[in-house]
């Protein structure tokens, strides 16, 4: 079965080489190595009961005492995006052995649904189809059902991702996908809506029941394909000077190309970090001003946009436009983190001052916002937050209403907001205004200081006014390779400016991970949820 409807897309590469194992023959074998759950020998009701008002609370389903109706396996865990669906009426297990093995018991398919805690999409299928009576009932009485933090099993991520690929042309989050009872998907698709999702499923268990025999086909000639991909993928090539300056050319045309296209107008804009700090590193030891141009005014691009937060600074993950507009509002460590860093290289080669002022905002927010108290960085902001009447919604505050804006600027300040922060009176995001600034992508930048101190003004005045508001809610998990990359960004930064809190805060991180994430034995930690490995 094939999806062709798809939300937050984005293309995936090649399977790594642990998630070809899976598929190769190990099969459930790395189910094997994944750690117990906590309060193994509780009740759901008394786990729940120790964990109440330390999660967020997101269902519907409440009782008159406004406690959860229902409480599934999944609040045995600690990441929050499972915690998110602990109270959904689908009974979700989390992964693990025990769940394939009751799959294998009762001979069900297995509706696998991966996210992570700050995906606005996947917030809206869990409201729209998880909390769902219906559509649960028929999850919970057709299938066994498996919920996954990607930020936690990122092998099993890259291993579905791709396999949905595969089978639908696109992957992304929330991921959808139906495995037999030992692992193998043989339908896959992302976001549905909930009668597109119930449809969905009805076909598929009844084709399950049917033609069980034709589906463990399917399953397997996918298997094979990936097995075609690990064999390739096993031939070694060296890698020269040649090859490294041809994919620098690749991906200046494709950079060049993927902005301001008549053609990538409705297709998503994601910033291309790894590129990016490809093409600086190569600039770097190649001296290649034609490299250096294209990737400088790519980060202006970038500044300028909506994906760049004009008023807090930092970067949301990506923009539904290929313009940077309007951007799905959460923002992840890894995003500031390769931000940042580029910010500070594009300066260093082309002494643009605007960069390094980005370059300084992005690891300002970085550690403003996003630092744990024991110098490590969490994971994620949210896309959703509440409005001033409690309502949850996405980009609540990061957007400003024309009457907002009104309300806490002079006229003559809105007249600067109009002209360089692009609002109006309709708006362009759901009646609000997503906040751009076309004069850092412009010729007179920093080079007029009565527009930098106006503009400064108006920005430091909405600042001061978002403090009001309820901020985005944090992931807290810490992650041990974007806490990496965040190292890495404070030391260029370090190195760019100077800035000795930027180093100060760099080993403190380095410590921090050293001390809590590191064991003699079984070495680095991936994540660590609530101080738990």
């Amino acid at each position: 079965m094939i999806l062709s409807d798809s939300k937050n897309t984005i293309q995936q590469s090649f399977a790594s080489k642990a998630m070809q194992m899976l598929v190769l023959g190990l099969g459930l074998a790395l189910l094997l190595f994944l750690g117990a759950c906590s309060f193994e020998n509780e009740s759901l009701e008394s786990v729940y009961n120790s964990k109440k008002g330390s999660y967020p609370l997101t269902t519907r389903h409440l009782n008159e005492e406004q406690e959860p109706v229902f409480v599934n396996r999944l609040i045995r865990q600690d990441s929050l995006y499972l915690l998110q669906h602990a109270n959904n009426p689908v009974q979700w297990w989390g992964w693990g052995d025990e769940a394939f093995a009751k799959a294998r018991e009762l001979n069900k398919p297995v509706f696998l649904s991966i996210g992570y805690s700050t995906c606005h999409w996947c917030h809206v299928m869990a409201r729209e189809s998880f909390e769902d009576i219906e559509i649960a009932n028929f999850i919970n009485e057709h299938f066994i059902p498996i919920k996954v933090d990607r930020e936690e099993y990122p092998d099993v991520d890259e291993l579905y991702l791709t396999s949905v690929q595969m089978l639908s042309g696109k992957a992304g989050w929330p991921l959808t996908a139906v495995l037999t009872p030992d692992g193998q998907a043989f339908f896959g698709g992302t976001y549905f809506q909930p009668a597109a999702l119930l449809s969905v499923l009805n076909k598929v268990s009844d084709t399950w029941v049917q033609r069980q025999d034709a589906v463990l086909e399917q399953a397997n000639r996918l298997s094979g394909a990936l097995r075609a991909i690990n064999k390739s993928s096993d031939n070694t090539k060296t890698i020269n000077a040649s090859i490294i300056s041809e994919a620098a050319t690749r991906i200046q045309t494709e950079l060049s190309n993927s902005v301001n296209s008549s053609n990538n107008q409705s297709k998503p804009g994601f910033p291309r970090e790894p590129e990016m700090l490809f093409l600086l590193n190569h600039a770097r030891r190649s001296l290649s001003e034609p490299i250096i141009d294209i990737v400088t005014q790519r980060l202006l691009d970038l500044a300028a946009g909506g994906i760049h937060d004009q008023v807090g600074g930092g970067f949301h993950r990506y923009t539904v436009d290929s313009n940077w507009v309007i951007p799905h509002f959460e923002k992840m460590l890894y995003n500031q983190a390769q931000m940042g860093r580029a910010y500070f290289l594009a300066y260093q080669l082309s002494g643009n001052d605007t960069l390094r002022t980005v370059g300084d905002k992005t690891v300002e927010f970085l550690l403003n916002n996003m630092q744990a108290p024991d110098g490590g960085f969490y994971s994620a902001m949210d896309a959703q937050s509440e409005d001033e009447s409690g309502i949850i919604g996405e980009g609540e505050f990061y957007t400003w209403t024309y009457q907002q804006l009104s309300s806490q600027l002079t006229e003559d300040e809105m007249a600067v907001a109009n002209t360089f922060l692009g609002t109006s009176v309709k708006g362009n995001f759901n009646g609000s205004n997503v906040l751009q600034n076309s004069y850092l992508d412009s010729a007179d930048v920093n080079q007029s200081p009565e527009a930098d101190d106006k503009i400064a003004s108006v920005i430091n005045k909405l600042a001061v006014a978002r403090e009001q508001r309820k901020p985005p809610r944090l992931d807290t998990k810490i992650i041990t390779s974007w806490n990496a990359m965040a190292i890495s960004a404070l030391v260029t930064g370090y190195s760019a400016t100077d800035k000795e809190a930027y180093l100060g805060a760099a080993i403190k991180a380095a410590n921090r991970l050293w001390e809590q994430s590191y064991d003699q034995q079984d070495g680095l930690a991936r994540t660590i949820s609530n101080n738990k490995r």
